[in-house]
């Protein structure tokens, strides 16, 4: 496979729902990893001044192509940060990021969330190698917004395996400029 990238069309009328999704979201993310791995020079998604931005449509990008656009939306940014966590350990998750505990169930249902400044508290707690993956919630309490239209919507964090069990959650994409509350 040379440097073009793959594209899917996918008809999201027929969609096989939350868990097709997350089968596909674990496929970005390991096409990040195996990005991070084979460029360990590559900047961090924060440091390089990469921004959310809401697609029109849905282009998922990989981590090459999240910082040659300069941007991503919630699935390339939290695909993309959950594979720093596992390539470069906890020093990645920034000092001040969006994290709460993460819910139960992270397969596309409703999870009202308590978000919180917390990541520095929550890097102290991680140890290599650090479990992340991306997760899928359901819009809890959705709100009219620029960033999300009324309807059924999803949005996707990063979920993080705590050494002492139990689980947190990482937004990245609230760090880098989404609006509203998941």
């Amino acid at each position: 496979m040379g440097a073009d990238p793959v594209t899917w069309s996918l008809d999201l009328s027929q969609s096989p729902g939350p868990q097709g999704a997350l089968h596909l979201l674990r496929g970005l993310f390991a096409a990040d990893v195996r990005y991070l791995r084979t460029h360990p020079g590559a900047q961090h998604l924060y440091r390089a001044g990469v921004r959310y931005r809401r697609e029109r449509g849905e282009v998922w990008r990989d981590y090459g192509r999240i910082l040659a656009a300069g941007a991503g939306d919630c699935e390339d940014l939290a695909c993309a940060c959950a594979a720093l966590l596992v390539v470069r350990g906890p020093g990645v998750l920034p000092p001040g990021a969006w994290v709460s505990d993460a819910p139960e169930r992270t397969d596309g249902q409703r999870a009202p969330m308590r978000w919180r400044r917390g990541g520095a508290e929550l890097r102290d707690q991680l140890e290599e190698p650090v479990r992340a993956r991306p997760a899928l919630l359901r819009w809890a309490g959705v709100r009219e917004s620029a960033d999300r239209p009324p309807g059924d919507q999803y949005h996707v964090i990063v979920v993080i395996e705590l050494p002492e069990g139990g689980r947190a959650a990482w937004d990245p994409s609230r760090d880098l400029g989404m609006r509203g509350d998941a």
